[in-house]
């Protein structure tokens, strides 16, 4: 049950969320959560997503190639310099090994088989990711679907090269990583597709690039668009983020799962949230 709070803990343990705080988040989050398997859930719409992205146990042979994978870079001796991009990291050392990266900043085997789920739930054609790191996320995202175009956005050089080497090693061809700041990049990506399916934002993690990032892609959304909010709890900006998303009036269906937020925009139905324990 504490695991996700450890977690957050060690993570933001600077001057982020308190773990007073965080604990109690998490005890209200519980009290007003459904079951992960759809119980008292009424919404069909919703009901289908835990059945089909959050109960889904397939382990298909590509889920298993990947956690293999991450498992044999995570035990690399390849030491990086700490990136001076994005928000969140509470690892203020100069250099930072590959485990540590993957450990702290990668989303965890659970959260991508998520991903990879929710994609195919979807049957999302045109992602977008902001935050590629070292690739972790993107590996799910690109496999969900082989005919997929994913694009990633990394600002940190060092890790956008390693990313692209894991995608190839990997066999992941369906990827374009871009290197570049968000402010710089994404207007240019945005300008240059039509529209976006699903959109993992684990980047920035302060309220203004959150917002700003949130407001740009919200031109470029359809009916059937899903948005993914990572570490939607890792600062009290962070949350007031998630807060004013949920609110938006574009969005209608609105997911927390403590860890993780996913948004949907589909039209003709009365606007709800739901707290569901993953």
């Amino acid at each position: 049950m504490f695991e996700r709070i450890i977690h957050y803990y060690c993570v933001v343990f600077s001057n982020r969320t308190s773990m007073f705080k965080l604990t109690l988040q998490y005890f209200v989050y519980l009290i007003n959560s459904k079951s992960g398997r759809g119980h008292g859930i009424h919404s069909p719409f919703v009901f289908d997503f835990t059945q089909k992205v959050l109960s889904n146990k397939s382990n298909k042979p590509v889920l298993k190639s990947i956690d293999k994978y991450i498992d044999s870079i995570k035990a690399s001796n390849i030491m990086l310099p700490s990136s001076p991009y994005g928000a969140g990291s509470a690892n203020t050392s100069s250099i930072q090994s590959v485990r540590s990266v993957i450990s702290r900043q990668a989303v965890p085997k659970k959260y991508g088989k998520l991903l990879f789920n929710l994609a195919q739930w979807v049957s999302a054609r045109n992602i977008l990711e902001l935050g590629t790191s070292l690739g972790v996320g993107t590996m799910y995202l690109a496999s969900s679907a082989p005919l997929a175009s994913v694009i990633t956005i990394e600002g940190d050089e060092t890790r956008c090269q390693l990313a692209i080497d894991n995608l190839i090693k990997l066999g992941l061809f369906n990827v374009n990583v871009v290197q570049g700041s968000f402010d710089s990049e994404l207007p240019k990506v945005l300008r240059d597709s039509i529209s976006l399916d699903l959109v993992f934002f684990d980047g920035d993690h302060t309220y203004h690039a959150t917002m700003a990032n949130f407001e740009m892609c919200l031109g470029k959304v359809h009916e059937g668009s899903v948005f993914v909010f990572d570490d939607i709890r890792w600062s009290n900006d962070m949350f007031k983020a998630w807060q004013q998303i949920v609110s938006n009036e574009s969005v209608t269906i609105s997911i927390d799962l403590f860890r993780m937020g996913i948004v949907f925009f589909r039209k003709g139905i009365i606007k709800q949230h739901f707290n569901i324990f993953y």
